[in-house]
């Protein structure tokens, strides 16, 4: 595993460690990462083999409110995996915000990885980069993958191989309180995964609150993608989609999963290939948090496997 961080404002450390400490893994301990030239903000991390040389781990961060940075490591720091060390990866044209990156290999140049973000409130954008920059990747650079109707909140992205084509990277969010949408994009643009480009996954009934986003191929039409929500604070919500929208996957649109007992805090959802009969995804919540006792405390884990 891996742990990133700033220090100062602008210098980024890293070390990685296994259940036995840092040592076995990292040959140098704490792993200097190089210095921003400002400072570091909406910092991420990202990567499940940080260890192995061939897919390494990486951080992504804004300067100046627009400006996007990564870079990549492994247990020996930066050099072995980035070729040129810190990577500008391009300049959003307005302050970038709702800042997100994933992906599972960002090391290796078949996979890379993916950073998006949203200015103005609305006009939606991404990248994907490996060790040696974003254009070894991104045939295009930054790419615009359209905007929002009204503000967008509740900003997710997913993807274990975003540079692949035939699995991409995806992106969910909600408008006006309500309005759910998601748009899948690959190295090339939207178009070459989306055929109708944003994807409206339709609207809840109340406020969407808790919302989430799990799926590591999102293109894979015999897996997907899964968002799940709260509304009137207990009250769970699902709904699966591929690049084509939700109904290629989803039979019946949004599935009600049931209603919590007591208001929903702590939502998380989890689940790899969300459309495979045998492996679905799920949701998990707390409810009757008490700082007092623990003893009312109860955990719910529902899946919302397909049926």
């Amino acid at each position: 595993a891996a742990v990133a961080w700033v220090q100062s404002g602008t210098d980024i450390y890293a070390i990685t460690f296994d259940q036995n400490g840092s040592g076995p893994l990292t040959s140098s301990g704490i792993i200097s990462l190089g210095s921003a030239s400002g400072t570091v903000t909406n910092f991420q991390l990202t990567g499940i083999y940080p260890e192995s040389s061939s897919n390494g781990a990486a951080v992504a961060w804004v300067q100046s409110g627009t400006d996007i940075y990564a870079i990549t490591f492994d247990q020996n720091g930066s050099g072995p995996l980035t070729s040129s060390g810190i990577i500008s990866l391009g300049s959003a044209t307005a302050a970038a915000t709702n800042f997100q990156l994933t992906g599972a290999y960002p090391e290796n140049t078949n996979t890379g990885a993916a950073v998006a973000w949203v200015e103005n409130g609305t006009t939606i954008h991404a990248i994907t980069f490996d060790k040696n920059g974003s254009a070894s990747l991104t045939n295009s650079g930054i790419i615009p993958l359209g905007s929002a109707s009204s503000t967008v909140t509740n900003f997710q992205l997913t993807g274990d191989y975003p540079e692949t084509s035939s699995h991409g990277a995806a992106l969910a969010w909600v408008e006006s309180g309500t309005v759910i949408h998601a748009i899948t994009f690959d190295k090339d643009g939207s178009l070459a995964l989306t055929s109708s480009g944003i994807i409206s996954l339709g609207s809840a009934s109340s406020a969407v609150t808790n919302f989430q986003l799990s799926g590591l191929i999102p293109e894979f039409s015999s897996s997907g993608v899964v968002v799940a929500w709260v509304e009137n604070g207990k009250d769970i919500y699902a709904i699966t989609f591929d690049k084509n929208g939700s109904g290629a996957l989803t039979s019946s649109g949004i599935i009600s999963l049931g209603s919590a007992a007591a208001s929903v805090a702590n939502f998380l959802l989890t689940g790899g290939a969300p459309e495979t009969s045998t492996n679905g995804a799920a949701a998990v919540w707390v409810f009757n948090v008490s700082p007092v006792s623990s003893s009312s405390n109860r955990a719910y884990l529902r899946p919302s496997n397909r049926r």
